[in-house]
């Protein structure tokens, strides 16, 4: 039988405020805390999870995107139109030329999360 493969479930640096972190990603994004283990908090939405882990590392931070497929991404665009983002953390809406319909949020602490339409190979 052949392996199959799950959800990735990333960690990544929530800088050195973890309760910052959950805030912003409970708070503005909509993610629930699914467990908390003090410097690790694993956050979930649907069935995208990340774990925030306590970590004062903001150059890793800057340099790394998470890619997460969205059933109707209008509709979390919309969504995200009415929450408290800080100038330049939330971007717009694009049909790109290859096709996708996506968004991106920078994170509090810098992490770029990319959303696009599930629906795009």
């Amino acid at each position: 039988m052949a392996a199959t493969l799950h959800p990735v479930t990333p960690f990544i640096p929530a800088g050195p405020d973890i309760q910052a972190a959950i805030d912003f990603y409970t708070r503005v994004l909509g993610f629930a805390v699914r467990w908390n283990a003090g410097d690790y908090v694993c956050v979930g939405r649907d069935s995208a999870e990340i774990i925030l882990q306590r970590m004062d590392d903001r150059h890793t931070a800057s340099q790394l995107m998470l890619q997460i497929k969205v059933h109707d991404v209008a509709a979390l665009a919309a969504e995200y139109a009415g929450r408290d983002f800080s100038p330049g953390q939330l971007g717009a809406l694009e049909v790109k030329p290859w096709g996708n319909r996506e968004m991106h949020v920078i994170d509090h602490y810098g992490v770029c999360l990319h959303f696009l339409d599930a629906q795009h190979p």
